[in-house]
């Protein structure tokens, strides 16, 4: 097994889908918005892609034997643990200058905001600096923000805070959460917030018909991501105000994550490749890594479990018995599904393709945010972990990944 590092940076704005739901009354939602994560099935895609690629096994279907060998027979299904040479994937996360920056979008508001709820609190663990509160604390001065308790009760009506409250944060994997002051984020550079890094650009479509033409009210609005940087990218010899590609190519931020392959084949060269649905062009490469150190988890009376990927959970009702309080959202998850023997065109979906030679489209799932997070004790973490644990065909490619934290992280 050989363990690689691979980097992709954004060379075009990118557009990553999102399981739509229409909202009561609307038929069509007219405003697309990127997530700011690929999902893992993209990267897995994109993967086997490279694989067929780099042994020249293009088109798939005059090589089929050798294809089902090195990528698999079919593509993510959650009873497919069989993906050729990619023995697993660690989740995606932003990354400067060689570090990872996790999400922490969940944790943060500002103190100004939560006074104005003057809500009551139960002590499991706010942490509180000057103009910042951070959920995560277990000394009997600090507390967790609760919903109301109205003559012993909880009040199911009245939310605790809402979610547009929250700063989003990248915090560097390794780091404490010192980084935060009362000026908001210092300039050790362990934070960052989340839209000093990712930007958003509108773009205007016309929805078209296959046969021509367009549908009713075929008009919308489609909003890609691109990496800002807050320094100036200096380049010898390219006037970087001209030239954005160039800037782009030099940027301090990119995606990255880690495959296990099954032996040292992977091809390292430096190449663009193509993701999302709206075939966004990134930059990829790749690296030898060593075997990455498991951290020992220390002894605490509350532990704090922090999504690092999209989770799924089957038993939810068990799941759920074993957290003492959680700030959590949940999104809708589809991907298409390809059959080595069977799939003759990757280009159509078998939803208008009649003769059933394009790509399936999967059962829907909801999925646990990537950022949620769920407080529990040291008598519940272990069934949590089991719990979350049991889907072995998600966390193969890169879901259902988690940090356990305690009070080292205040």
């Amino acid at each position: 097994m050989t363990k690689y590092r691979i980097t992709l940076k954004p060379v075009t704005p990118y557009f990553f889908g999102i399981e739509k739901v229409s909202e009561l009354g609307n038929k069509k939602n007219y405003y697309l918005q990127s997530a700011f994560y690929p999902q893992q099935t993209a990267i897995l895609g994109m993967l086997r892609y490279q694989i067929l690629l780099q042994h020249n096994l293009l088109p798939i279907k005059e090589h089929k034997d050798e294809a089902k060998r090195l990528i698999g027979p079919d593509s993510f299904n959650p009873g497919n643990m069989d993906y050729g040479m990619i023995e697993d994937i660690s989740p995606v996360q932003l990354c400067r200058d060689g570090d990872e920056y996790i999400l922490r979008d969940k944790e943060f508001i500002e103190e100004e905001k939560e006074k104005e709820k003057e809500k009551e609190r139960k002590s499991i663990g706010l942490l509180k600096r000057e103009g910042w509160v951070h959920t995560n604390k277990t000394s009997s001065d600090a507390f967790l923000i609760s919903l109301k308790i109205q003559d012993g009760k909880k009040d199911p009506l009245d939310d605790w805070t809402s979610k547009d409250e929250f700063v989003p944060l990248l915090v560097k994997t390794s780091a404490d959460l010192s980084f935060v002051s009362k000026d908001g984020i210092d300039e050790s550079k362990s934070g960052v917030l989340l839209e000093s890094v990712v930007q958003s650009s509108g773009r205007v479509g016309i929805q078209k018909k296959w046969g021509g033409g367009t549908f009713e009210e075929a008009y919308y609005k489609q909003f890609f991501r691109d990496m800002t940087e807050t320094e100036e990218i200096k380049i010898e010899g390219i006037s970087s105000e001209n030239n954005s590609f160039h800037r782009k190519l030099n940027s301090q931020w990119s995606f990255c994550f880690n495959v296990t392959w099954k032996d040292d084949s992977f091809d390292t060269n430096r190449r663009f490749v193509f993701l999302g649905g709206e075939r966004s062009v990134f930059q990829l490469s790749a690296e030898k890594i060593l075997e990455e150190k498991k951290v020992d988890v220390q002894l605490a009376t509350v532990y704090k479990v922090l999504l690092l990927s999209d989770t799924y959970v089957e038993e939810e009702e068990s799941f759920y018995d074993n957290v003492l309080f959680t700030n959590a959202e949940t999104i809708r998850f589809r991907n298409l599904q390809a059959k080595v023997d069977k799939t003759q065109n990757y280009y159509a979906r078998n939803l208008i393709n009649k003769d059933r030679s394009g790509l399936e489209q999967s059962d829907a799932f909801y999925l646990l945010k990537r950022g949620s997070v769920f407080y529990t004790d040291a008598a519940r973490l272990k069934t949590l972990e089991e719990i979350i644990n049991r889907a072995k065909a998600f966390r193969k490619i890169g879901y259902n990944q988690y940090k356990i934290e305690t009070d080292k992280f205040i």
